[in-house]
């Protein structure tokens, strides 16, 4: 029996991780695909972030009437997922964690909160941005990261949640496999491989990938 691209019956496909690693991707091809991630098609496209590509969280907490979409992305739940499943508030059916390397995903996050200051604008709310108090202290934003990670494999572990990791930018690049990385959860619900590649063609972009050396340089 295919397993619904819409409800949530079962728990919530949760998206999560460092963040400046392809999330917000995810969520627009989980859209083009027709699972229910909040967005349409063109709202997917449109609500990103122009200065940091960033943007699309839901989270788990449906706190003021918001509801919870089936696919649900958020780097905020590093922290906040053991809380949720424990009080019983969420139930999750699994997660996918797309990462890269330390140091790029914490110059990522300097690079758009520096770009979001040089603009006029709050570098402290920028989407994509300085994250996990590290806008006191850029520079410790790779232990910010690296605490709260642990924490999210902790939670996954000790509740036992199905975990697909991702290599990004490989997978953007096509030199990883998505379809191959997520096949059980895909195939599930009744997702081919020529519908896969066909909905990621829609909405990649490989010239969006930045790289940073050790230095930090972009």
């Amino acid at each position: 029996m295919t397993t619904s691209r819409t409800s949530s019956d079962e728990g919530h496909l949760v998206i999560t991780g460092t963040g400046r690693a392809g999330t917000t991707l995810l969520v627009q091809w989980f859209t083009e695909l027709g699972f229910d991630t909040g967005f349409t098609p063109e709202t997917a496209r449109r609500r990103v972030n122009a200065l940091s590509n960033a943007g699309l969280e839901r989270g788990l907490g449906g706190r003021g009437g918001h509801r919870v979409p089936y696919v649900t992305k958020a780097p905020s739940l590093m922290t906040g997922l053991g809380e949720a499943l424990t009080s019983g508030r969420a139930t999750v059916k699994a997660c996918i964690v797309p990462m890269r390397d330390l140091a790029g995903a914490a110059e990522s996050r300097r690079t758009a909160s520096r770009l979001a200051q040089e603009q006029g604008l709050d570098p402290r709310s920028q989407p994509g941005g300085l994250a996990f108090g590290a806008g006191r202290n850029p520079r410790r934003q790779e232990e910010r990261l690296a605490v709260r990670f642990h924490e999210l494999i902790h939670t996954v572990a000790r509740h036992g949640i199905p975990t697909y990791f991702l290599a990004y930018p490989e997978f953007v690049r096509g030199e990883q496999s998505l379809y191959a990385a997520l096949r059980p959860l895909l195939e599930e619900h009744g997702v081919t491989e020529a519908e896969a590649t066909a909905a990621f063609a829609a909405v990649v972009d490989p010239d969006l990938v930045h790289d940073y050396d050790i230095n930090g340089a972009g």
